[in-house]
Parts: structure tokens; sequence; C-alpha cells
């Protein structure tokens, strides 16, 4: 839910004009996504085994630092191509593939 959320808040800057108003859903965009670390952090405490949650978290945090790494890259690159509102917008559009598989892992566990 909190993925859709901010895909949403994400494709909507595209459509604002305002740049308070703007400057508002950015705000909302990362106090939604704070809420959500708690709740991950403890569904990560509950599931994985104590004996190698330091190597999951370890993995994990190699995994996002590379991942914004390169994300920015492209982001950037992007950017200056067609704008940086559009590739706000973009970056929405890139989160529906990672929701559908989440709700298909999410199905296949049930």
């Amino acid at each position: 839910l909190t993925s859709l959320i901010l895909c949403l808040f994400l494709i909507l800057i595209y459509f604002i004009n305002i740049l308070l108003l703007a400057i508002i859903i950015m705000i909302l965009l990362n106090i939604v996504y704070s809420v959500d670390k708690p709740i991950a952090f403890n569904f990560f405490q509950k599931f994985v085994p104590s004996k190698i949650r330091a190597t999951v978290g370890s993995i994990k945090s190699t995994a996002i630092s590379i991942g914004s790494v390169i994300g920015l890259l492209i982001a950037g690159i992007i950017a200056d191509s067609i704008g940086p509102k559009t590739t706000i917008a973009l970056s929405g559009f890139f989160l529906i593939p990672a929701i559908l598989f989440y709700l298909s892992i999410k199905k296949k566990n049930e």
C-alpha cells in the first residue's frame, strides 16, 4: 500500500504547476516513505532467523546503496534529457512493476 501511495504521489507531481503544492506533495511523499520503515524493520526482525540476520541486513544495505548510485545516475541523465518534472513522474511508473512483483510474491505465500 505504501509503495502504491508513493507511486501515485510521484506521478501526481507531473500534473502540479504550483511550486508550493509540489513541495507539500514531496513532503507528504517523504512522510509516507518514513512511516513504512518501522513496519519493514519489524517484519525483517520477525521473519529472518537471528543466525543470518546480520548477513541479510548487510546484503540489503549493499543492494540499496548500489541501486541508489545506479538509479540516481540514470535519473540524472534522464532529467538532463527530458527535464526533472517528467523524470519524477517516470520514477512513479518505474515503481509499478515492483508493486506487481511484491503482490505476486504475497499471493504465493498465502
